[in-house]
């Protein structure tokens, strides 16, 4: 290793979460597009360099950790064929009509966890909102019943503290939420209704249809992916909207603007700004060569803020156009496109849509400091205290 790259790999550290990781990460950047930091692993950064790592999907793979003995892995974690086999089947399932159907629900979740604290004339949005709303709508999208939705987000809150560093990946609380949801699939085999669940157990691809290990990977899949990820985009979009006031005010007049700020929100400082892969064999990226085996952290935060996509990449900026915005690369690219990004995009307008007609007046409490909430490549606000005139609950 080069004593620039030696000095590259110390001044920047993706697996600790900071206020700012993207002034190093830049900086870092410039001196070295492909770099090594700690724990063996390569940052990937650049617009180009990153889409191409998704783009490669032989070289680039998405199993990171050894498969434990009788469990089905993620979807998110299979390549080759096994995932285009899944993933023909799923996207049978997860149609615009399937988030439609939730939308009204998300509206009423988003109003019930309002309700809980508008009375009282201060909240933490974080946890008494952002945090909780994702995971009652992925319980809504694959049909838990309602009096079962409270278990459920301690069970998906269980399973993403799981999936962080330092873990099999697997909750103690696990084979409960696995037994629960072989009880669901076999409710809905017996009687579908309109959830997604049951629109996976019917979809077929001729006489090839998910087995009931597949089923239950999806729903921890669901959990893994829409639940933590969309609460730190509440969280964010609602830091850059009331720690400049004016900001919130044009929303509140401007409700068109709404489109912009998640866009921009995603762009700007993604809920995962860093994503990952392994390599399968030694491969060069932009004249460094990665050895396989190599974990590598695919930076989509620094390649959503690449001088040559776009200007003023560092500014956060509510009138950029949401739909010319949408270049980004927070969902990833290719094969591995994040299936949830239209219901994240969903969660997050019935969010500023409901906030501003209940809490117009809100503004952070005095004593707000921006923390974020990791871990590793996580990027969102830890807690968010808030002030609001109280009133009475629907």
């Amino acid at each position: 290793m080069s004593e620039s790259n030696v000095e590259t790999a110390q001044s920047f550290d993706p697996f600790t979460p900071v206020e700012d990781p993207y002034r190093p990460l830049k900086a870092a950047a410039a001196r070295c597009p492909v770099f090594p930091v700690q724990h063996g692993a390569f940052v990937v950064t650049g617009a180009a360099n990153v889409a191409a790592v998704f783009k490669d999907s032989a070289s680039f793979r998405n199993e990171l950790r050894p498969r434990t003995p009788g469990t089905q892995p993620s979807m998110v974690h299979l390549d080759g064929q096994e995932h285009t086999r899944m993933r023909r089947l799923v996207v049978k399932a997860f149609t615009p009509r399937a988030v439609k159907i939730v939308e009204d629900p998300t509206y009423a979740i988003a109003h019930a966890l309002i309700d809980r604290f508008i009375g009282q004339g201060s909240a933490d949005l974080c946890a008494e909102f952002a945090f909780l709303l994702p995971a009652m709508v992925i319980a809504e999208l694959v049909g838990i019943p309602e009096g079962d939705r409270s278990q459920f987000v301690r069970w998906a809150d269980d399973a993403i503290t799981a999936a962080g560093p330092n873990s099999s990946g697997y909750a103690e609380s696990d084979p409960d939420l696995r037994r629960y949801v072989l009880g669901i699939i076999d409710q809905r085999r017996m009687a579908p209704g309109d959830d997604l669940l049951s629109q996976l157990i019917q979809v077929h691809d001729g006489e090839d249809r998910l087995a009931t290990e597949e089923l239950v990977a999806l729903v921890r899949m669901l959990i893994l992916a829409g639940t933590d990820t969309t609460a730190n985009l509440i969280g964010s979009m609602l830091h850059y909207l009331l720690s400049d006031r004016s900001r919130w005010e044009r929303l509140r007049i401007d409700r068109t603007l709404i489109p912009n700020v998640i866009e921009e929100t995603l762009r700007c400082d993604p809920p995962l700004y860093w994503l990952p892969r392994m390599t399968a064999t030694d491969v060069e990226v932009a004249g460094a060569t990665i050895p396989a085996g190599t974990l590598v952290c695919n930076a989509v935060g620094h390649a959503n803020r690449d001088p040559a996509v776009v200007e003023r990449p560092d500014e956060w900026d509510m009138d950029r156009s949401a739909i010319r915005n949408r270049t980004h690369l927070t969902f990833g690219f290719g094969e591995h496109f994040c299936l949830g990004s239209s219901l994240a995009r969903l969660e997050a307008t019935v969010v500023l849509e409901v906030l501003l007609e209940r809490l117009p007046g809100v503004a952070l409490a005095e004593d707000y400091v921006y923390q974020p909430h990791g871990p590793l490549m996580m990027r969102g606000v830890k807690a968010m205290p808030v002030t609001f005139t109280p009133a009475t609950p629907r």
